[in-house]
């Protein structure tokens, strides 16, 4: 394989698991929400540990990738939960603050009361299916 050709390779797979953390850090958000800070300290911990034992299985795969994936999106997820600023890596970034326009956004700072709850409201639909307008 030429150098271009791997340089290509490790885009496209940086690409793929930014594009599917960005499924998967959400979802794990939602799971961890109600969780205190310091139990979402404690998983951000294991998953860097983990994360940074086993990372490799991320690029060249092997019996932990989806496990060392998992504990990514989770680690990730907690520290968008709990830490200030919220979380970027690969140039995406997750946080609780609705709207946030990324890392340079003007974060809410530790006691500010930083987690709320933003209520998506689905349409309202008729007996026979029919969004109402």
């Amino acid at each position: 394989m030429s150098r271009e050709s791997e340089r290509v390779a490790s885009e496209v797979q940086r690409s793929v698991l930014a594009d599917t953390l960005d499924l998967a850090v959400p979802l794990a958000m939602a799971e961890l929400w109600d969780c205190p800070d310091k139990a979402l300290a404690a998983i951000a911990r294991e998953a860097a540990s983990i994360v940074g034992s086993r990372g490799d299985v991320l690029l060249f795969g092997g019996q932990h990738c989806a496990s060392t994936f998992n504990q990514l999106a989770r680690g990730l997820a907690a520290m968008a939960l709990v830490a200030p600023g919220g979380a970027t890596y690969l140039g995406r970034h997750w946080c609780c603050m609705p709207g946030c326009s990324g890392s340079a956004a003007d974060h809410p700072q530790p006691g500010e009361g930083s987690r709320t709850v933003t209520d998506f409201p689905l349409p309202v639909t008729s007996a026979d299916g029919e969004v109402a307008a």
